[in-house]
C-alpha cells in the first residue's frame, strides 16, 4: 500500500466521522486531522513531481485561507505559552487598487511564484518577418537585478557581452518566437545569461515600453516606431542596422513614496557631456509610489557616447545632478 493510499484511507474515515453527531471540539479536531492529511498528500505529490515522476499541474491557491487553516494546528503544537498572530501586508489593498491591477479583475489578486534565475539580464528588441526574428538591439542592464524586487534603471546598447553569448541569447529568443508562432511584428524580450546558457524571462509581441525607444535609431535616423509602421503597412524597410554610436536610456527611479513638490538640477543634468535629453514625465503635485508597490518612473535620461561604458557613466552622472523634492504623507 502506497503512502498516498494510506492518506486516502485516513481522509475517508475522517469524512465518515464528520457525518456523525459529535461535539464542536471533537469536530474541530477531526477537521484538523483531515487538513493535515490533505497537506501530506500535497507534499507527496510535490516530491514525486520534483523527482520527475509526475507532471506539475498549476493551480490557484488562496494563501490567506491556507495560512488561516494552519493556525489551529500550529497553536496546538506551540502550546499555551506562545501566542500566534496573523500579520498580513497592510499595504496590499492599496497595491490591488492600482488601476493597472484592478482592471484585471480577479486575476489581479493572483500571483505566479517562480524560481530566481541568476546572471546578467538583457533586453532584446526585435522585428519578426515571416517568422524569422531580426534582432534590432540587445540592451545591457548594468545595475544588478538580484531582488527582492526588480526595478529597472539603465539600458545601454550595444551589449558588452561576448559575441557568442549574444548569439545564444538571440537563438533563445528565436526559439520562443517559434514556440509562440509569432509571424510578423515587433517583439520585446527579457533574458538572462548564466553558466547554464540563455534563459527567457518574458517575451511580448510589442515594442519596448515607455519612452525608451527614443534611444534607438536605424539607417539614416529612422525611429523604431517608423520601422514598425512601415513593416505593418508592407512598405519598403530601411536598414535594420542600429546606428553605429552606442546609446542608452535611464529610467529615473522613484526614491521614496510621497507627493512630488519640485525637481531640481535638470539643466545641470542636461549639460553633462554625452547627454541628449532629460525628460520628466510626472507633474508637480503628483503622488509617487516607490517600488515594489509602484510601477512608474519620474522620467527618462538619454545619452550617446563613443563606448557603452561612456554612455553608462554619462547617465549616472546626469542622474546625480537631479534632486527630487518629495513630501511624504507624514510631512
Amino acid at each position: 500500500m502506497t503512502f498516498n493510499t494510506i492518506l486516502t484511507v485516513i481522509e475517508g474515515h475522517v469524512n465518515l466521522l464528520l457525518h456523525k453527531p459529535l461535539g464542536p471540539t471533537t469536530i474541530d479536531q477531526i477537521k484538523q486531522i483531515s487538513f493535515a492529511a490533505k497537506r501530506a498528500t500535497g507534499l507527496t505529490r510535490q516530491l514525486v513531481a520534483a523527482g520527475g515522476r509526475q507532471l506539475v499541474q498549476m493551480e490557484v491557491l488562496g494563501l490567506n485561507g491556507i495560512l488561516g487553516n494552519l493556525n489551529p494546528m500550529l497553536n496546538r503544537l506551540v502550546g499555551e505559552s506562545i501566542v500566534l498572530k496573523d500579520s498580513y501586508a497592510a499595504d496590499l489593498p492599496a497595491i490591488l487598487a492600482q488601476p493597472d491591477i484592478a482592471g484585471c479583475g480577479e486575476w489581479g489578486e493572483q500571483y505566479l511564484v517562480e524560481d530566481f534565475i541568476g546572471g546578467p539580464e538583457v533586453a532584446l528588441e526585435g522585428l519578426v518577418i515571416a517568422g524569422r526574428l531580426h534582432v534590432l538591439a540587445i540592451f545591457d542592464k548594468p545595475d544588478p537585478l538580484d531582488g527582492p524586487f526588480f526595478e529597472e534603471t539603465i539600458y545601454v546598447t550595444p551589449s558588452r557581452l561576448p559575441d557568442a553569448v549574444q548569439v545564444a541569447i538571440a537563438e533563445c529568443a528565436q526559439a520562443a518566437v517559434t514556440a509562440f508562432d509569432l509571424r510578423e511584428g515587433p517583439i520585446h524580450a527579457e533574458l538572462r545569461w548564466n553558466e547554464q546558457g540563455a534563459w527567457l524571462i518574458e517575451l511580448a509581441a510589442r515594442p519596448i515600453g515607455g519612452r525608451c525607444s527614443a534611444a534607438l535609431k536605424f539607417g539614416d535616423g529612422v525611429t523604431l516606431e517608423e520601422l514598425i509602421v512601415r513593416h505593418a503597412l508592407g512598405m519598403a524597410l530601411p536598414s535594420l542596422e542600429r546606428e553605429a554610436r552606442p546609446s542608452g536610456v535611464m529610467m529615473i527611479p522613484v526614491p521614496r513614496s510621497g507627493t512630488l513638490r519640485a525637481i531640481r538640477g535638470q539643466t545641470d543634468a542636461a549639460r553633462v557631456p554625452g547627454i541628449d535629453a532629460v525628460q520628466v514625465t510626472v507633474a508637480l503635485g503628483q503622488a509617487l509610489v516607490a517600488w515594489p508597490e509602484g510601477s512608474r518612473y519620474v522620467g527618462f535620461i538619454f545619452a550617446h557616447g563613443d563606448t557603452p561604458q561612456v554612455v553608462e557613466a554619462a547617465l549616472r552622472a546626469a542622474h546625480q545632478e537631479i534632486e527630487l523634492v518629495i513630501e511624504s504623507p507624514r510631512d
